[in-house]
């Protein structure tokens, strides 16, 4: 009688954790040498979609000219991130001259 109290409460421990455990992003796979794999594939909502927009071409341009784009798209490949970017109009209407000036 006692296993068989054991057994059910074992089955809904087991019952209630498969819910939250499908609900957990899963970790990317990982190489021979332990590094993610390469072939990481970037979410729609991505930061680099978003540099696509319309609305930030104008960051876009900066963290071209910054020589940032090769390092943020191997960041967004392998880390989730937030950027909290300002949109065109703000950039043309607040930002220094000189520090849109190209040397």
């Amino acid at each position: 009688m006692g296993a068989r109290i054991y057994g059910c409460f074992t089955l809904s421990l087991l019952l209630l954790l498969i819910p939250f455990s499908l609900s957990l992003p899963a970790r990317p796979a990982k190489t021979a040498s332990g590094s993610s794999s390469s072939s990481g594939q970037i979410n729609s909502n991505s930061v680099l979609v978003a540099l696509l927009d319309s609305h930030y071409t104008e960051l876009a341009e900066l963290v071209e000219k910054a020589l940032l784009l090769q390092k943020l798209e191997a960041v967004v490949g392998t880390h989730n991130i937030t950027m909290f970017a300002p949109k065109n109009e703000a950039l043309e209407r607040d930002l220094d001259p000189e520090f849109k000036r190209l040397d």
